[in-house]
């Protein structure tokens, strides 16, 4: 009997010790999970008169990084821009609601342009 043949063969599900690492599996939620999230943050929205009721890091959060984080977990780009359209509109209700006087909260998109769909990138009506 060779060295050769008391080899075990390789359990595929274990990982290469002298190979290059594995890449981790990345982590993708279900579109329904993401839509109801977005869902949730427009409710939110809609059902505040300013944005004098949150902190400016709700305020933050809400305008830009939850709008971000959920549009390019969509699948489907023309739902995603659907979203950020209707959520467009509800932070510019609130930003006119607010008055000139309201929170002034520096945003994503001053910081990163390309970061922020263009949608929430125009000035308010």
């Amino acid at each position: 009997m060779t060295r050769e043949s008391r080899k075990a063969a390789p359990n595929p599900r274990e990982p290469d010790l002298f190979g290059p690492p594995a890449a981790p599996e990345r982590y993708v939620p279900k579109p329904e999970h993401v839509r109801s999230g977005l869902r949730s943050l427009l409710e939110r929205l809609a059902s505040a008169e300013t944005w004098w009721q949150w902190s400016d890091w709700d305020i933050e959060r809400y305008r830009e990084r939850e709008v971000l984080y959920y549009c390019d977990l969509l699948p489907d780009r023309e739902e995603a821009e659907e979203w950020r359209r209707q959520l467009a509109v509800e932070i510019a209700r609130l930003d006119a609601a607010s008055g000139p006087a309201a929170p002034q909260i520096p945003v994503l998109s001053a910081r990163r342009p390309d970061a922020v769909p263009p949608a929430l990138n125009a000035p308010a009506p």
